[in-house]
């Protein structure tokens, strides 16, 4: 059995062994304590063997063996009922102490009794030494404890201090060259080193780093290996970490002073356990912070094992953020599986979150929507005209009636805007233009100079008029771009400015029904792709910085259809608007006969979106478990 440091509470408490053993002047003997020792480690020729009896107060007694078999102890009446700890040690160069090549094993503890039998292996050999001084200020009372942690758990075998200074510790089944962390902790309250109470303290060796846990590559003999126990346990957080996309690699979780992990402060050093594997449960104690902090929870997974956040790693972080930090933190659940960009820096990945009452009701078509002061209007074409509708949650809709727009063919999509002088205007898909002084009632339907003008979605920009749309044959499954001063005769580009994406990839057969807004200084289309081997339709972005160079986004589809739902294997017409910190969206089925789907996503488009979004969350303005499932990337 491989001694494992968190499951020995009292270990290095009571091993004060061979300098402390009893020493009572009339000890009355009352018990004894019987059994076997057998040596695996090596092959005992020589020295000799010495077996102690520890309580929780310290060493009991001892005995010393020439060869291994039976032993007996005799045991003061003092400690009859006490839980005892037995620890052999195959002495193999005669010192009566540890030194290097030397075997050490234990048994299981007991309660004493008049008559105990109990067995043990020595099957672990001492292969180094670790020395160095120990450095606590706050120290005052209690005891302090240097020990080596390495990946699998083990640990050495130490002596308690009662006061800062130096150390050696015995290091055990450890090959030389590995590397290990060295630690250390003031047991305050002497409850024993592990676990960990509250008021404890914890170090670690940092060598030059001054902050940085460093891994020393293991020699028979480390000096010099200085251990500054300055961090105080005031906290734990607990929860689960999931990934989704997590193959390989560990995970590690980080407490910051602000939204956003690339400028905020890592104020809080964890205790162990070591890095995490995904999916996980995992508890960690928190040192060096005041109970009552509004902190913020990140957590990553390092893919590549660099022990750093580099390009290829994911984030993600606790949907609650910032939280109140008190001493027990539980339930702080989070999926670490966003980005990280070119740069290293944290990014957040794209994803929408469909409304629980889609498909919407009372309402089928192909939608345009806007909204105007608090009241959000839809048009949407049907099979048997043109439709109205509104809303004033942009999901509950009021019909207002359809009108038959007597063009040569009834419209099927819709694209309109709003003028300053309340007007507006209208272009449908079978290449018409038209005009409304209310929005419901269009007048003078006038042909435009595209034959065929699929799918438009139309912005004004001053006296310019430009329309993305889908091309007429050979590219009519691509992304067109034309401009216009007065709204019926248009340049069109010869190219698209929209392809399909490679043999394969999710876009590879359809690349249209563009949907474009302007958000600052930066375009965004999203559009309907569909894959050519499964039929799947679902909906990507892309961005661009004039309109006709576009990039996709890496992530696409940013939202995809839910099988057997009414959605199908088809998601498509998407319209999106910007409604203050949301993109909000509406959609469609396959046919566009089933209803009409909205989705929303915050914007994370820039950092400073991050803080609004969360400090919406903060004051009630937004429900995480609602509203938040994940963010658009930012500087896309």
């Amino acid at each position: 059995m491989k001694l494992k440091y968190r499951n020995q509470r009292y270990l290095f408490l009571f091993i004060l062994i061979f300098c402390s053993l009893i020493s009572s002047s009339s000890p009355s003997l009352a018990a004894t304590v019987s059994g076997t020792v057998t040596v695996t480690c090596d092959t005992y020729t020589t020295g000799g063997i010495i077996i102690v009896l520890l309580s929780k107060n310290g060493s009991i007694t001892s005995v010393t063996l020439d060869a291994p078999g039976p032993y007996t102890l005799t045991v003061d009446d003092s400690h009859l009922g006490e839980t005892v700890y037995l620890y052999g040690l195959w002495d193999k160069d005669g010192s009566n102490g540890y030194s290097v090549g030397d075997c050490i094993g234990w048994g299981s503890s007991f309660q004493l009794a008049a008559e105990s039998t109990a067995d043990l292996g020595i099957n672990h050999k001492i292969t180094a030494t670790v020395s160095g001084n120990v450095i606590c200020d706050a120290h005052t009372n209690g005891y302090i404890y240097p020990f080596v942690l390495v990946p699998s758990g083990q640990v050495a075998i130490i002596t308690p201090h009662s006061e800062p200074g130096p150390y050696t510790c015995f290091v055990y089944d450890v090959p030389i060259g590995s590397p290990v962390n060295v630690f250390g902790t003031w047991d305050a309250d002497g409850s024993g080193v592990y676990p960990y109470t509250y008021g404890d303290y914890l170090g670690w060796y940092t060598g030059s780093s001054g902050t940085t846990i460093l891994p020393i590559t293991l020699e028979e003999e480390n000096t010099g290996i200085d251990v500054n126990i300055s961090h105080k346990y005031v906290a734990d957080i607990s929860g689960t970490v999931t990934c989704s996309q997590s193959t390989s690699g560990s995970g590690y979780i980080s407490l910051y002073d602000g939204p956003d992990p690339n400028t905020a402060n890592n104020i809080v050093k964890f205790g162990p356990p070591p890095p995490l594997s995904f999916p996980s449960s995992y508890q960690y104690m928190i040192f060096d912070i005041s109970l009552g902090t509004s902190v913020w929870v990140f957590g990553y997974w390092d893919k590549d094992s660099s022990a750093s956040l580099t390009p290829g790693d994911y984030i993600g972080s606790y949907s609650s953020n910032p939280i109140t930090l008190q001493q027990t933190n539980t339930n702080i659940n989070f999926d670490a599986c966003q980005g990280v960009d070119s740069n290293g820096d944290w990014i957040v990945d794209c994803c929408w979150q469909k409304s629980e009452e889609n498909p919407l009701t009372g309402i089928v078509g192909v939608p345009s929507v806007m909204k105007d002061g608090d009241v959000y209007k839809m048009w949407y074409g049907t099979y048997d005209g043109g439709c109205y509708a509104e809303s004033s949650d942009g999901i509950h809709w009021t019909p207002l009636g359809c009108q038959t727009l007597g063009v040569k063919e009834e419209p099927y999509h819709f694209a309109v805007i709003k003028n300053e002088d309340g007007s507006y205007e209208l272009w449908i898909d079978n290449g018409w233009y038209s005009t409304s002084l209310d929005g419901q009632t269009w007048i003078d339907f006038t042909p435009i100079s595209i034959a065929s003008a699929g799918n438009p979605t139309v912005l004004k920009e001053g006296s310019l008029y430009k329309m993305w749309h889908r091309l007429s044959q050979p590219n009519e499954n691509m992304i067109g771009y034309s401009t216009s001063s007065d709204g019926i005769t248009w340049a069109t580009n010869p190219n698209p400015v929209l392809t399909v994406g490679e043999s394969g990839t999710w876009d590879d057969n359809d690349a249209v029904e563009p949907c474009v807004i302007k958000d600052g200084t930066l375009y965004k289309m999203w559009y309907r792709g569909e894959n050519k081997l499964t039929g799947v339709s679902a909906i990507g972005l892309a961005t661009s910085t004039d309109g006709i160079n576009w990039a996709k986004f890496s992530n696409n589809p940013i939202l995809s259809p839910d099988a057997g739902t009414w959605e199908g294997n088809a998601i498509q017409n998407p319209f999106v608007i910007k409604d203050g910190v949301y993109y909000k969206m509406w959609y469609t089925d396959k046919d566009a006969k089933t209803g009409i789907g909205y989705a929303f996503s915050p914007e994370c488009s820039t950092w400073s979106d991050v803080i609004s979004k969360y400090q919406a969350y903060v004051s009630g303005q937004a429900t995480w478990n609602d509203v938040i499932t994940c963010y658009q990337q930012y500087a896309s």
